[in-house]
């Protein structure tokens, strides 16, 4: 069983990986924690209450440094930004070819 867990582990990481934001390194943690949870039993019940209880303590105590994290890193313009409503000038007739 403890494959399935770590193999869950790293599905999760995986999918971590392919976002942008926090959605998936909870059940990472959690899944880790089960796995090591079979070492002492071999109840699934067991295994899975850790891996919820875990994946969800870590999500309350990480919420808060996550919003905090997000809210240091605004969106940053760029130059382009100075052009927004400014009118353009073409040099050459794009329609003849």
């Amino acid at each position: 069983m403890p494959i399935v867990w770590i193999g869950f582990a790293i599905f999760m990481l995986l999918c971590e990986g392919f976002t942008t934001q926090l959605v998936s390194i909870w059940f990472v943690l959690g899944s880790v924690c089960a796995a090591i949870t079979t070492i002492f039993t071999s109840d699934i019940t067991i295994q899975s209450a850790v891996f919820l209880v875990v994946s969800l303590v870590s999500l309350i105590v990480t919420r808060p440094l996550v919003k905090r994290f997000k809210k240091r890193n605004k969106t940053t313009g760029t130059n382009a930004d100075r052009h927004i409503g400014q009118v353009g000038f073409m040099l050459t007739d794009s329609l003849e070819n």
